[in-house]
């Protein structure tokens, strides 16, 4: 009776040490893997974040386009003439300030 139960006290050891070897060899075997779903998954929420801030840029620049489109619609119309005028106006002050540049010795 006690050779059995000494027996079955170095299969339980035996049992038992063989259960933490299987452990530890199953845990080092996945480990690699685990590093990598956990690598992948920082991956996932930095393409996430990058895709949530692309889409508030498109947001963003969609509504600059409404507002502009809003601005040009609202802005009081002229006619063709009176953009002739306005350019001839700007040209004109625009080469008045270069000759001012130029000097009074200046050739021109």
């Amino acid at each position: 009776n006690g050779r059995l139960e000494a027996q079955l006290e170095v299969a339980r050891r035996d049992a038992t040490q063989l259960s933490h070897d299987m452990r530890a060899r199953i845990d080092a075997e996945t480990a690699e893997w685990k590093g990598r779903d956990e690598k992948a998954e920082m991956e996932r929420m930095r393409a996430q974040v990058a895709e949530e801030e692309l889409q508030r840029r498109i947001f963003d620049m969609e509504k600059q386009s409404r507002l502009v489109s809003q601005e040009r619609e609202t802005r009081p119309k002229i006619s063709a003439d009176e953009a002739r005028r306005r350019r001839a106006a700007r040209r004109a002050a625009l080469q008045k300030q270069a000759r001012k540049k130029q000097g009074p010795g200046s050739p021109s």
